[in-house]
């Protein structure tokens, strides 16, 4: 079976940063369609993907029209992928903190182990973040070892917003009823 990926990237206030994404995701990983879910950005983040629409065909958008959060944008996202036939959905922040080396990475682990979701993980060895103030960074240590030792999960960075899902897997999430 042919594998058709969307990559839903949430954006609120990306101006500067999706002109530069939407370009590099195209270039670098082939046969991929992109779906932008703006929450309403006021900085025209929306429309500079309207405009690159011409050079991507496979470039869609939902405008939001309010800030609803990154978790609505990506049920937005998940819904659109699951109804317009796609075989694996990508979760992928739009501040250029993931980059797309990474992500072709990750889509080998995924072909590699027939995974049905994996995790792209800042908590691990040659994971990395950039431009975090300490704060933020000890937060998100200690948000995900309270996780792991709390569900008892073997995963390092259950909040990471890097993630390839199998389509069968979301499916079986009633995304309507998630908060």
């Amino acid at each position: 079976m042919l594998t058709k990926r969307l990559i839903v990237l949430p954006t609120y206030n990306e101006a500067k940063n999706i002109s530069v994404l939407i370009p590099r995701l195209f270039k670098h990983i082939p046969d991929i369609s992109v779906l932008v879910v703006d929450d309403g950005s006021p900085d025209g983040t929306a429309e500079i993907v309207k405009s690159l629409k011409s050079e991507f065909p496979n470039l869609e958008i939902i405008s939001q029209g309010k800030k609803d959060g990154l978790g609505a944008a990506y049920r937005t996202g998940f819904q659109w992928g699951l109804a317009n036939g796609f075989t694996e959905i990508i979760e992928m922040d739009a501040d250029l903190s993931h980059r797309v080396r990474d992500l072709a990475k990750l889509m080998k682990v995924k072909e590699d182990r027939k995974a049905d979701l994996v995790i792209g993980s800042r908590w691990i060895s040659g994971g990395e973040i950039e431009n975090w103030s300490r704060s933020r960074e000890w937060l998100s240590r200690f948000a995900n070892r309270y996780v792991k030792i709390l569900l008892d999960m073997e995963v390092n960075d259950a909040t990471s917003g890097f993630r390839i899902y199998k389509v069968d897997l979301l499916k079986k999430i009633d995304l309507l009823r998630v908060r």
